[in-house]
């Protein structure tokens, strides 16, 4: 998706989230005392902070996508350290809870859990197709998609939190 709009098909889509939504995941984790079914809650939630941050940061300095892109991955690698050294820290039997998330394991998974992965996939999916048209019109150029009434900062901002929330 992101390649789309940077014109690069080697674009990662993850842009430094997944590192936030590692360390949200992981940060639960080490508090305790919090329900597990909040885990993805946090996770979601560290990588959608992420993604505002990031966002917001670009549409205030009207960055380059190279350079967000790169930004991104410098906030990756940061928080990667932070999650690392989180697991370091923690004792044994929370360690292997962790780095179970932050691999991306779908061991000890419930179907419940699978559906809900599924229904925003599927909910994603749709509104990616929705707006596929006014990304199709960014292909032009900011300048003609403007003229075709498309809102070029707009559309590159919901695409943007929408892949950020499908990487």
């Amino acid at each position: 998706m992101l390649g789309s709009l940077t014109s690069s098909p080697s674009t990662a889509t993850s842009v430094g989230v997944t590192g936030g939504a590692s360390c949200g995941a992981v940060l639960v984790l080490a508090v305790g005392g919090v329900p597990a079914a909040l885990t993805p809650v946090a996770a979601v939630g560290g990588g959608l902070l992420v993604a505002m941050l990031l966002g917001a940061s670009a549409w205030r300095s009207r960055a380059a996508v190279t350079r967000l892109v790169l930004v991104g991955v410098a906030i990756q690698q940061g928080l990667a350290a932070v999650v690392n050294l989180m697991i370091v820290r923690f004792p044994q039997e929370l360690a292997g809870q962790a780095l179970q998330w932050t691999s991306g394991s779908l061991y000890g998974r419930t179907w419940t859990g699978v559906w809900v992965a599924g229904g925003a996939i599927v909910g994603g999916g749709a509104v990616s197709v929705l707006m596929n048209r006014n990304v199709a019109v960014l292909v032009l150029g900011g300048g003609a998609a403007g003229g075709l009434g498309v809102d070029p900062r707009c559309v590159r901002a919901r695409w943007l939190v929408l892949a950020w929330g499908r990487g």
